[in-house]
């Protein structure tokens, strides 16, 4: 908070005339009291809590009659400078209580004031809000709606005015999912604390009435405001010094164990952390290890900025807020600290007696999560009867020798004694399996004709369980729909695998694939494409197809211009044992399987590698999604096997080049058109010679 000069030269000064005012408005009436009316004036300001209390002369009895209760009062410090009086306003609260004091010739009025973080934390959850793990709501737009009572169960809220003026990576990208609850009374402002753990950002009310959001300054060399005994500097009166390991120092930040795909992060204080080791674990529905490591950096942030530095007594300083950034610097100790201001309380006090005027401003830097996070975390708040009530205490497991209570009901529990998760806003989900009984995935079992006999087999493995991974639905109308990673089937030892994969399916056995259709023809209304060009092949010199029917044929050729073409057809001759079949040492050698062999051997070596590594590729992501101890080793040992029978396959392809009963019809084609090109030339001579 910026001041003007004349106000930050007197309030530096030694002579300081000191100012307070209190400004109560309701509708259209409003009430000023100064100095004049002023007893004594105490605000204290931490990130989740604004308070103040005012006491005023009531010795004319104007305030007895006056109902202050529900007034909006802001409270203005400052001094008297050259530029007059000169205030700087503080957050807007609301008086919640008004005592009225008789004692022997006094008469006082006592106002008890609340701020907007307080009034958040009366706002109690009128149901449950519990969202699941598929839900995509990012944490600040949660936090935006709690406040903007556009939330469910803080719908009968009043909207509350906020802004971020700043925003982590976290507040913007990271999805609490069903990792953030709220209960049915849950306090508004738990709510958002709770959300804002998982974030570097912090929360302050300022003198606008807004909620302002935004990552403090933790470090360097630029300070909101400093502290020092030097001339023309704002001093200070008292300065206590704390050092303090932090504590937890190490924070390990994973998601659910149920979850398909686990990530973790972690985030250590290195100075503490060697000296006193301390560790806390934490669970979030982080979507990488990259935001797992950036949730559990932003929780050691919060330890590291609550964790106490220092406590100092100012002459008043309005210009401090919650949160800031500051620098003391002790002469006569010869050191200097800083730190974030935790708390700020500002004192004024008319004196009277023996009592001295009093102004000014304590200031604690680090601290304040100590115990008023701790009573917000339990959500603690009073009853009419002045005792702290619990509102909620959510543990994961309580150990306690004896519990007294007037009653304790156990809500999840009905009359009948059957267990009701509902009333608790749990499901089955979160309930681990037992020794006889286990959980089924949720599904619609109708009372029909289902039988599973012992003929029915149900393959699983350590902590395995077929219904985690897949699911088999039968629809009248859809049909049958198998969901999961993959099919299987096994026959006399061998495993064939059928893979869905991202457009497309991949169909994989052991020795090969054969594919059979028994009852032809088989009927295509699409076109058939290889997946690469000019890899694959359309049968082989030993699985020939019988005949081939098309309306055109469109095959590779070549022209021969350095063979004579002509010659090389003349000299093809029929075989003479079998006048049906050529002779194949008349055949020309480019019309043969064998021609180029070692250029078609290296193609086929380099097609069979880049098959292998596609394979690998698909089963690491098989491995990397499967949680089935048997199923993961089963795969393990296949990804091993890729690649081993590759020298094989690669001899059997030589083997079918060396067989030369086939001849290239691209080659031929080419041959033959070489051949005609050579006789048109021929007869385009004899016809120029003739008319010679």
């Amino acid at each position: 908070m910026n001041l003007t000069e004349t106000l930050a030269g007197a309030l530096s000064g030694s002579g300081i005339d000191p100012l307070v005012r209190a400004a109560l408005t309701l509708g259209a009436t409003t009430h000023t009291y100064s100095r004049t009316r002023l007893l004594a004036v105490e605000e204290t300001m931490e990130p989740y809590s604004h308070t103040a209390e005012v006491l005023l002369d009531n010795a004319d009895g104007e305030l007895t009659e006056k109902d202050l209760r529900g007034y909006r009062l802001v409270l203005g410090w400052g001094a008297v400078t050259p530029a007059g009086e000169e205030y700087v306003d503080s957050p807007p609260l609301t008086v919640i209580r008004q005592e009225l004091l008789s004692e022997r010739g006094v008469l006082t009025c006592r106002l008890l004031c609340q701020g907007i973080p307080d009034g958040l934390a009366e706002d109690r959850a009128s149901d449950r809000y519990a969202p699941d793990a598929a839900d995509t709501t990012m944490l600040q737009a949660l936090i935006n709606a709690i406040l903007a009572g556009s939330l469910s169960c803080y719908s009968h809220c009043s909207a509350v005015s906020y802004e971020w003026d700043s925003a982590d990576a976290l507040a913007t990208g990271y999805r609490p999912r069903d990792g953030f609850r709220v209960y049915t009374n849950g306090s508004r402002l738990a709510a958002v604390r709770k959300l804002l753990d998982f974030t570097t950002c912090a929360m302050r009310v300022e003198a606008d009435g807004k909620l302002h959001f935004f990552q403090p300054v933790t470090s360097g060399g630029t300070y909101d405001h400093e502290f020092s005994l030097e001339a023309g500097s704002h001093a200070f009166l008292e300065k206590t010094g704390r050092r303090t390991l932090v504590i937890p120092n190490h924070i390990v930040v994973r998601t659910p164990d149920d979850w398909a795909v686990l990530y973790s992060g972690t985030a250590t204080d290195a100075a503490s952390y060697a000296l006193l080791p301390k560790s806390q674990y934490q669970t979030a529905a982080a979507d990488s290890d990259t935001q797992a490591a950036l949730i559990a950096e932003a929780i050691l942030a919060k330890y590291q900025l609550q964790s106490p530095v220092a406590k100092l007594t100012v002459p008043l300083a309005p210009q401090v807020q919650v949160l800031d950034y500051l620098k003391v610097t002790d002469a006569r100790l010869g050191d200097s600290v800083t730190g974030n201001a935790g708390l700020v309380r500002h004192r004024w006090s008319a004196g009277s007696g023996r009592s001295p005027v009093v102004w000014q401003t304590d200031i604690e830097l680090g601290g304040w999560s100590s115990v008023r996070s701790l009573a917000n975390r339990l959500e603690v708040y009073p009853t009419p009867q002045g005792y702290d009530c619990l509102s909620r205490l959510s543990v994961k497991d309580l150990e306690a020798e004896s519990i007294r209570a007037g009653s304790i009901v156990l809500e999840w529990l009905t009359e009948a004694g059957a267990v009701d998760l509902s009333k608790i806003g749990d499901t089955l989900d979160h309930m681990p399996d037992g020794t006889t009984y286990a959980k089924l995935r949720s599904t619609n079992i109708s009372a029909g004709n289902i039988l599973l006999s012992s003929l029915v087999r149900v393959k699983t493995g350590t902590n395995s369980k077929w219904y985690d991974v897949g699911y088999i639905e039968i629809d009248a109308d859809t049909g049958l729909t198998i969901g999961g990673q993959d099919l299987i089937f096994e026959f006399d030892g061998e495993e064939h695998y059928i893979y869905p994969s991202s457009g497309e399916l991949d169909i994989m056995s052991e020795s090969g694939c054969d594919i059979r259709f028994l009852n032809g023809p088989v009927k295509l209304s699409c076109d058939l494409d290889p997946k690469t060009d000019a890899y694959y092949d359309l049968g082989s010199s030993g699985y020939r197809f019988d005949d081939i029917y098309c309306l055109d044929l469109h095959v590779t050729n070549e022209p021969w211009d350095s063979e004579d073409d002509l010659a090389l057809v003349r000299g093809i001759r029929a075989d003479a044992k079998d006048g049906k079949k050529y002779d194949r040492a008349t055949v020309p050698s480019m019309l043969k399987a064998s021609w180029r062999k070692d250029e078609k051997l290296a193609r086929r070596r380099e097609r069979l590698e880049r098959d292998d590594v596609e394979l690998r590729a698909m089963l690491d992501e098989a491995i990397a999604r499967e949680t089935r101890p048997e199923k993961k080793a089963m795969l393990l040992a296949r990804r091993e096997r890729v690649g081993k029978d590759r020298e094989a396959r690669l001899k059997a392809y030589e083997a079918s080049l060396n067989d030369d009963r086939t001849i290239s019809a691209g080659n031929a084609i080419g041959l033959l058109l070489g051949a005609v090109r050579q006789l048109a030339e021929k007869l385009e001579e004899q016809i120029e010679g003739s008319k010679v």
